[in-house]
């Protein structure tokens, strides 16, 4: 990422310290048998803290600033979290826009590193010394590999579980640190999205998958060359970009922002007849209305749809364009994406991966 340490004190640094007191907690540092030792070298990390900064190089972010400090301190971090960080590093730092730092710029970290260090390590040497103090029975000595194990949990293990987030919060957050969109226009689109998905009768979920394979999750600048933004909006004749007034100028909408971009979205659905305050529809109609919403009379399921074009892979029956698009490969492509980019995120019983049909798609009038 380009960040160089400009300050390193002698002594223990946040790495360092954090590292001998994971030792510590964790019962590995010999010499320390005593909850009288362990104060002192609680004490000592105390008197102690990080006192570093980094130098910002061109393309560094403050998010991504605070990710290389949870990676170099063995922490585990989301982008919610790296970004809630963030603007606690711009306040520490005088920085009125959390989104805006510019190379040779020095960022201090020493506060940032000293929440992360008291946060994690800290807690756990309190925890020790508060066994250690307890009166002790003789029990039997655990084995090497149970020492090893319980020692590498310890390391890894949040501070506290993270929430199954929505996929939309988990998209909007990673849009935030690839830098598609602003901290400050979250809010915003979260609300633009939730408010269309109520109006048209969807899962604001589902409209995060589609942009995941439209355009890498809420990239306004997404482009092909001849469609744009995040849903991708086609030049051409009854095309996206004619249907929202922007024939002859589709590339005009690379231009807009998320939130700006969220209201062709509104403008298209209703151009295209979405349903309107009806019935709450699933994946493959959403996902169809942005692909091709003529397809969308065909209802059966495994189907080979008269989809035109080459499409993403992830979309075909077993991933193979021979075997033809239905209904259901479109559902089971993008549910698969959505968790190989976020492998954390757990979808509801509703929204189920569909099983994998093996079966190329039909195309008669079973």
């Amino acid at each position: 990422m380009g960040i160089q340490n400009a300050f390193n004190p002698p002594g223990l640094s946040g790495l360092s310290a954090s590292r001998r007191a994971n030792d510590i907690a964790s019962g590995r540092e010999g010499q320390v048998g005593s909850a009288k030792g362990f104060d002192k070298v609680l004490a000592q990390i105390q008197m102690e803290p990080a006192s570093e900064s980094v130098r910002v190089q061109k393309g560094d972010t403050l998010v991504g600033i605070v990710r290389q400090q949870f990676k170099s301190l063995g922490l585990p971090t989301d982008a919610r979290l790296a970004y809630r960080e963030a603007l606690q590093l711009a306040r520490d730092n005088g920085i009125a826009n959390a989104d805006q730092i510019r190379a040779g710029q020095s960022v201090q970290i020493a506060g940032l590193q000293s929440r992360l260090t008291a946060n994690n390590t800290l807690q756990a040497l309190q925890e020790r010394m508060a066994t250690l103090a307890k009166p002790t029975t003789t029990a039997p000595a655990p084995s090497a590999a149970e020492a090893t194990q319980a020692t590498e949990n310890t390391a890894l293990a949040p501070a506290s579980p993270a929430p199954n987030r929505t996929l939309l919060d988990q998209t909007l957050g990673r849009a935030v640190e690839k830098g598609y969109l602003a901290g400050s226009e979250v809010t915003k689109a979260q609300q633009k999205i939730n408010a269309l998905a109520q109006q048209f009768g969807f899962d604001p979920d589902h409209f995060a998958m589609l942009t995941l394979i439209e355009s890498d999750g809420m990239n306004p600048q997404a482009s092909n060359g001849r469609c744009h933004g995040i849903i991708q909006f086609c030049e051409g004749e009854s095309k996206g970009a004619a249907s929202v007034g922007m024939a002859g100028r589709a590339k005009q909408i690379l231009g807009m922002g998320l939130v700006q971009q969220l209201d062709l979205v509104e403008r298209y659905f209703n151009d295209i007849g979405m349903p309107n305050g009806g019935k709450k529809m699933g994946l493959d109609d959403l996902y169809l209305s942005v692909l091709s919403p003529a397809v969308r009379q065909e209802t059966r399921r495994h189907v080979a749809l008269p989809i035109a074009g080459r499409q993403a892979k992830e979309l075909y029956v077993r991933g193979a364009p021979p075997m033809g698009i239905t209904r259901d490969s479109i559902v089971h492509g993008l549910m698969v994406l959505a968790q190989k980019t976020f492998p954390q995120w757990k979808p509801q019983a509703t929204t189920q991966v569909a099983a994998v049909d093996t079966r190329p798609a039909a195309t008669g009038g079973n």
